[in-house]
């Protein structure tokens, strides 16, 4: 199954869903899904995490407290998944998933 995973920020100076979200991916990838983790970051790039799952850093605009990102919201619109998992429940990246 083709999963994505979103989460406003994999910064670790923010805890909770920065750290575990990353930890779901890989339990997800391991038992035999594709997974992909979206994020916003200060710049954009994509690379590939040390385990068995992709991530995709968009660039976060401003206000960078509530993590807009036009990037984000173009690549959820393309589709692509058949599992969306959006964390953040107060963060702009939860409207982009809905």
């Amino acid at each position: 199954m083709r999963l994505l995973q979103i989460v406003p920020s994999l910064e670790s100076r923010h805890g909770g869903p920065s750290v575990s979200v990353p930890a779901l991916a890989g339990g997800l990838a391991r038992l035999g899904h594709e997974v992909g983790l979206l994020s916003t970051a200060r710049t954009a790039r994509r690379e590939s995490a040390a385990g068995p799952f992709t991530i995709e850093l968009f660039r976060r605009e401003w206000p960078r407290a509530f993590c807009p990102s036009a990037g984000l919201r173009r690549r959820l619109q393309a589709g692509g998944a058949q599992v969306l998992h959006s964390n953040g429940l107060w963060l702009l990246p939860l409207h982009y998933a809905h």
